[in-house]
């Protein structure tokens, strides 16, 4: 996916903002863009309404099913944002679809990694329609660990789009992050509360 959304991708998604989810109204609007961004558009609108448990301006967000699943609270964030300093840079070494991020950029500078572009474009977008600005990065955040001196991680907890309950199976191994940031100033690292 590009850094962007195409405009046929932001058309569908506005022909489909109010509309029901039927077969007549997915083809009206595959008809005006093309099907596979019909589908898209629908299903970000049912990912929108499930999203506002977890976010107070969820219509205007962009989501995958996993990454909302995974996401924070926003509520929370700010509780994980506020751990760190004011002014300090922080980077999100699994930045996702921004949750965390946008975060820690209503505190200051942040700097997202994501290696999934979707995500990626995503976090870009939901970071801009909150008005926030934070750097995002496509790359793998534990290669620019170096760089920083507060990091933040919430380690992937899927398999095959399946919940996992082992830590070994989580993206990055927490064990291998908790031993990489134990040399930082502050690092906070989140592990589902099963463990």
């Amino acid at each position: 996916m590009n850094e962007t959304l195409s405009r046929d991708r932001l058309r569908a998604l506005e022909m489909a903002r109010e509309a029901a989810l039927s077969a007549k109204n997915i083809e009206r609007v595959a008809e005006e863009t093309t099907p596979e961004d019909a589908r898209w558009a629908f299903t970000q609108w049912a990912l929108r309404k499930r999203a506002r448990e977890k976010f107070s301006h969820a219509e205007h967000m962009l989501f995958t099913r996993e990454a909302l699943e995974q996401a924070t609270h926003e509520q929370i964030t700010l509780y994980h944002a506020s751990c760190f300093p004011e002014g300090a840079a922080v980077a999100d070494l699994t930045a996702g679809i921004g949750g965390d991020l946008i975060g820690l950029a209503k505190r200051g500078p942040a700097v997202g990694f994501e290696i999934d572009p979707e995500p990626a474009t995503y976090a870009r977008h939901n970071l801009r329609a909150l008005g926030l600005r934070a750097e995002i990065r496509a790359s793998d955040g534990l290669e620019a660990l170096d760089e920083f001196d507060y990091v933040f991680a919430d380690p992937s907890r899927r398999v095959q789009g399946r919940r996992s309950t082992r830590p070994s199976d989580y993206q990055p191994n927490p064990s291998l992050l908790a031993e990489r940031l134990a040399t930082k100033s502050l690092a906070g690292l989140k592990l589902s509360p099963l463990l």
